[in-house]
């Protein structure tokens, strides 16, 4: 069993994914924003996937929301704006509230560093959650369905 296993987290565009990071919003249209996420403060520890750092010091976060999608992808670049890779959270559909885009992560997640293979991550927490039905069997299949539909093309 995975001791980490939290029920689904609840995402949004106006709340920085990492402690006191500057977060700016760009409107792309009436369904789609741009949130830029800069990681302004030392980290006690980097943040990684796969051997692969992706939030330190310097580094930007980009993320597209658009409504009506069962995902958010964040775009990640280095402290010297190199690009470093493209991260696909699964979530319920996105959609506005207020003036903000928010969804809940369902666990799946894909990680396509640059020149690489994606990997998928989380298969193992996406099935404990539903043992313990952190969500249901309906959006388990849903969140399957939209990995197998993503389109790595970047």
């Amino acid at each position: 069993m995975l001791n980490r296993l939290h029920k689904p987290k609840h995402v949004q565009s106006n709340i920085p994914f990492g402690n006191n990071n500057t977060i700016k919003i760009i409107q792309i249209s009436g369904k789609e924003i741009l949130t830029i996420e800069l990681w302004n403060n030392k980290l006690n520890k980097t943040w990684k996937i796969r051997n692969i750092t992706i939030a330190s010091f310097g580094y930007t976060w980009i993320t597209q929301w658009i409504l009506g999608n069962n995902y958010i992808i964040t775009k990640f670049l280095d402290q010297n704006k190199r690009l470093i890779g493209y991260y696909w959270d699964i979530t319920s559909l996105i959609r506005k509230n207020n003036n903000e885009f928010e969804g809940d992560d369902w666990y799946l997640d894909i990680w396509k560093a640059v020149n690489k293979e994606p990997i998928l991550l989380d298969q193992k927490e996406l099935t404990e959650s539903l043992k313990k039905g952190y969500i249901s069997y309906e959006n388990g299949k849903l969140a399957v369905e939209e990995v197998q539909k993503a389109d790595f093309d970047i």
